[in-house]
C-alpha cells in the first residue's frame, strides 16, 4: 500500500498580528497574500475613522513604522504607527467606541511574571479585544 503526503501550508485564524507596510505593503496587497492561505481573509474590515477612534502624534525622535494590526479570528484590522514592531498589546483605556491600548515589545524572557517592556505606540481597538486576552504577568 502505497500513500501519497502533499505539503499543505495552512494559517491558523486566531488572534491579532502586526503586519508591517514595509514588508507587507498596501492593505490590498495584504487582501492579496492572506486570502491565498485563507479566502475568509479576503473581506478584510477596517477599524477606524468610521467609529471616530482617537488619534495620536506620532513619533519625532525615531523613524516610525507604519503598519497594521490583523485579528485573524474576524478579519478586522487596524492602522497603528510605532517606534519598533510591537509583540505585547495591553488595554489601556475602555470608551464608547473601543479600547485605547498601549504597544509594547517585551523582552525574550517571556517566562517570567514580572517583566519589562518599551512602549513602542499606542492604538484604539474593537471592544471584542477584551475577550481575547490571556494572562501574561505584572509589569
Amino acid at each position: 500500500l502505497l500513500e501519497l503526503f502533499v505539503s499543505t501550508m495552512f494559517l491558523e485564524r486566531a488572534g491579532w498580528i502586526f503586519l508591517p507596510d514595509s514588508e507587507w505593503g498596501g492593505i490590498e496587497t495584504v487582501k492579496q497574500k492572506l486570502g491565498y492561505l485563507d479566502s475568509i481573509l479576503l473581506d478584510l474590515k477596517p477599524w477606524g475613522k468610521a467609529h471616530l477612534v482617537p488619534t495620536w502624534q506620532h513619533p519625532t525622535k525615531r523613524p516610525p513604522i507604519t503598519g497594521r494590526f490583523l485579528d485573524l479570528e474576524s478579519g478586522i484590522y487596524v492602522e497603528a504607527t510605532v517606534v519598533e514592531r510591537p509583540n505585547v498589546i495591553v488595554p489601556l483605556a475602555i470608551h464608547g467606541n473601543g479600547v485605547t491600548c498601549v504597544l509594547l515589545r517585551r523582552s525574550s524572557r517571556s517566562h517570567e511574571k514580572v517583566f519589562g517592556a518599551q512602549k513602542v505606540g499606542i492604538a484604539n481597538f474593537p471592544p471584542h479585544v477584551l475577550a481575547q486576552t490571556t494572562k501574561m504577568g505584572t509589569m
